[in-house]
């Protein structure tokens, strides 16, 4: 009996033994297809990048392509270093009353350069403007 358990095991060896190394042939082959695939898209990645060189952050936002195929509009934000709240977020104009403010304070600022907002404020209201000192501060920085 144990002479014909020996012969049974002696003509499996190479089976079991050479699944093994094909289960980490599939294994690796898996793997270098994962990795291939990673390096295929950090390629189109670089190309991006590559053709949207610039700096300001309006440069920046004109860079993403919404409709890009491999590369989803929030990769494109994390390429081009900006969040993608800047991205979807829309640039108004300036209302009227907001130049008109911003020209009488650009005048006051040449003026009086050592005034505060508040003292601004206090100014803007003496001259008829409604505003408090965090509209002037929100001006002042545009």
């Amino acid at each position: 009996m144990v002479a014909k358990w020996k012969k049974q095991v002696i003509e499996q060896l190479p089976e079991i033994f050479s699944s093994g190394r094909v289960q980490r042939e599939e294994h690796d082959e898996a793997l270098r297809d994962h990795l291939y695939q990673q390096i295929g898209q950090l390629k189109v990645e670089l190309d991006w990048l590559k053709k949207n060189l610039g700096c300001s952050v309006r440069e920046r936002l004109r860079w993403i392509e919404p409709k890009h195929r491999t590369i989803s509009i929030k990769r494109q934000c994390e390429l081009a270093a900006l969040s993608r709240s800047s991205y979807y977020r829309k640039f108004g104009v300036e209302s009227a009353l907001n130049l008109e403010l911003m020209r009488v304070l650009d005048e006051l600022y040449t003026e009086m350069p050592y005034y505060g907002i508040r003292r601004m404020s206090a100014e803007l209201r003496t001259r008829g403007y409604a505003v408090n000192h965090k509209r002037v501060a929100r001006l002042l920085c545009r």
